[in-house]
């Protein structure tokens, strides 16, 4: 009798024993060893580009920078498409930190966020060295974010403006006078008036159809919108500028606050880093985009040094008009670009 006492003591222990083991997950032996640590951290990365486009490999390296950085212990899963969020909720959505991170442009947010409208305005930058780009103006833009509760990961290459027409080829501003022109967000209009067109709001997805029933005579827009929405085949004749456009990568403040201070120092990291590799992904992207248009009999033409000059001088009375309105911490972002000239 004793002896089975024993006996039912000990196994109760060892059934205790194994039940500890398998609550805290450490047992190599129940096929959980590779699962995450309770310290691994998930945020979530919100753009509406297709996960196959330019900007969804740029943003797959970001995640994956993450997680070689931190050895897996930071997760960013990435919400292409608008799956997750859509454009005109970015905003709100990386203040309120319903989002960790979001892919934003300046002509979405130049209404709330004025500082940042020099980004949007046309030969804001015109050169090609944007990595130099990217290293100038990230103390400034950071700057003016802050004071949003965002945190300003870095640049985003969004290639240079192209100028799609259907009756001509454009090479100096001349070719556009008396032209509709579609064009996106405040200053980029007033840049098109500027050059003598009339700048006519249309929505992106309807342009290609506005182009073929000749409601416009032409765009503005950046060749990684230009390939990938076919508008070379709407139109006969697109012109490749060196007049930059501007994206970003953008944190909520508060997904960064409440990150450990060496979580913290790993996203930093890939801050510094990641503006340099998706620029190397959007180059290749570049050759390959070009070479579709020019295969398709599009007429294509590049802007030379003082063509892409004529266009830039046009508009920087739009940059005096800006620093009349903008903050201190405009006018250093204003002072940081004009340091590239």
């Amino acid at each position: 009798m004793k002896k089975r006492m024993v006996l039912i003591l000990w196994l109760s222990a060892v059934v205790l024993i194994f039940a500890s083991c398998g609550a805290t997950g450490n047992s190599g032996s129940d096929g959980n060893a590779d699962a995450p640590s309770e310290s691994t951290v998930t945020l979530k990365l919100a753009h509406g580009h297709p996960a196959t486009s330019m900007y969804g490999e740029m943003y797959d390296a970001f995640s994956d920078l993450v997680g070689t950085l931190s050895n897996g212990s930071i997760i960013v899963e990435v919400y292409p498409a608008g799956t997750l969020l859509t454009d005109t909720d970015t905003l709100d959505a990386i203040i309120a930190g319903t989002v960790d991170f979001a892919h934003d442009t300046p002509s979405r947010e130049s209404g709330v966020i004025k500082d940042i409208a020099a980004m949007e305005i046309p030969g804001f930058y015109v050169g090609s060295d944007w990595v130099k780009l990217a290293e100038t103006v990230q103390a400034p833009i950071a700057d003016i974010y802050r004071d949003f509760d965002i945190k300003y990961m870095g640049a985003v290459y969004e290639g240079e403006a192209t100028f799609v027409a259907i009756n001509k080829q454009i090479k100096n501003p001349s070719d556009i006078n008396g032209m509709a022109f579609r064009a996106a967000g405040t200053w980029i209009s007033k840049a098109i008036a500027a050059w003598g067109g009339s700048p006519t709001t249309i929505p992106l997805n309807d342009l290609s159809t506005a182009l073929e029933r000749h409601t416009v005579d032409g765009a503005f827009a950046p060749w990684p919108v230009t390939v990938p929405q076919k508008l070379y085949e709407a139109a006969d004749y697109v012109s490749f500028s060196d007049l930059a456009n501007f994206g970003c990568l953008l944190m909520s403040q508060g997904s960064y606050d409440s990150l450990s201070p060496d979580q913290q120092k790993i996203i930093d990291e890939a801050s510094r880093q990641w503006p340099k590799l998706n620029y190397e992904i959007g180059s290749r992207y570049y050759d390959s985009y070009y070479k579709e248009v020019e295969d398709y009999g599009t007429h294509t033409y590049k802007l030379t040094d003082a063509e892409n000059e004529a266009f830039s001088n046009l508009v920087k009375p739009l940059f005096d008009e800006y620093a009349e309105t903008c903050s201190p911490k405009g006018e250093a972002l204003l002072d940081a670009l004009q340091s590239l000239e």
